[in-house]
């Protein structure tokens, strides 16, 4: 592969804006019914394909032709493919954070070899934006797509971590059901300022907000199961936001 046409800065900017795409379609424009619902139901699979052809079709908009919307229906045909072929494959382990990983590295191979046919093809143009803008609308849709993963995204990649300890879960859940409701949406929140605080550069802030939401829940401390499971969760929720702060910098730095 041409080494000059895998840096181009225009392969870039198409790239980056697939991959906010598809994390929008796939996390934001995926409802719940539909993510437990796509392996085994014909109409959730093509509901989920629908969705993740018009997000990234409209994402993209800056390079619209006729071939550039062909490439995102073939791209949503292989989306289905792959989260049909998921179940399939993995079986329950499918469910697992390795699973969860396997799929979304898939689709990402997907969006890499995307974004080269259609470099090679040069069919790359934008009229739209000017490179300023371009420029601007990509950094949005990352940080954006940042955001909407950090939400459903990190919501499944903790609850896929704490599933390995299914009985404390259960029980918990059952004793603290409004609790638990409220933890995900605090979750949510915790990421959401901490991816920020990452992109900012504001590092010292990351301990603050920690400390506040364990002052929050000091009592509850004392018993040993919640305890445990509280401290897994978080841990994982700061990793999420901190990982995903981390990368939507470097992406952005190529810009």
């Amino acid at each position: 592969m041409n080494l000059t046409i895998a840096i181009d800065g225009m392969t870039l900017r198409f790239f980056l804006l697939l991959l906010a795409g598809h994390i929008l379609s796939d996390f934001f424009f995926q409802s719940s019914t539909i993510a437990r619902n796509k392996g085994r139901s014909i109409k959730s699979l093509l509901q989920h394909g629908l969705w993740t052809f018009v997000v990234h079709s409209l994402v993209i908009f800056p390079f619209w032709s006729g071939l550039i919307l062909i490439s995102m229906f073939a791209l949503a045909l292989v989306h289905i493919g792959i989260d049909w072929l998921k179940p399939r494959i993995y079986g329950n382990e499918g469910k697992s954070l390795l699973g969860f990983s396997l799929d979304q590295g898939l689709h990402l191979s997907t969006l890499i070899t995307l974004a080269w046919i259609v470099s090679s093809a040069e069919i790359l143009h934008t009229e739209l934006l000017s490179a300023e803008n371009l420029d601007s609308f990509t950094r949005a849709m990352v940080i954006l797509g940042g955001f909407a993963f950090n939400g459903k995204g990190g919501t499944a990649v903790v609850r896929l971590i704490l599933g390995r300890f299914p009985d404390i879960g259960a029980s918990l859940r059952e004793a603290r059901s409004s609790a638990y409701a409220m933890g995900l949406m605090i979750g949510i929140l915790e990421r959401f300022i901490l991816f920020l605080m990452v992109l900012m550069g504001h590092w010292g802030a990351l301990g603050f907000v920690i400390a506040a939401k364990s002052i929050a829940r000091f009592k509850e401390l004392d018993e040993k199961g919640f305890a445990d499971y509280y401290l897994i969760g978080t841990l994982s929720s700061v990793l999420v936001a901190l990982l995903s702060g981390v990368t939507v910098s470097l992406l952005l730095g190529l810009l």
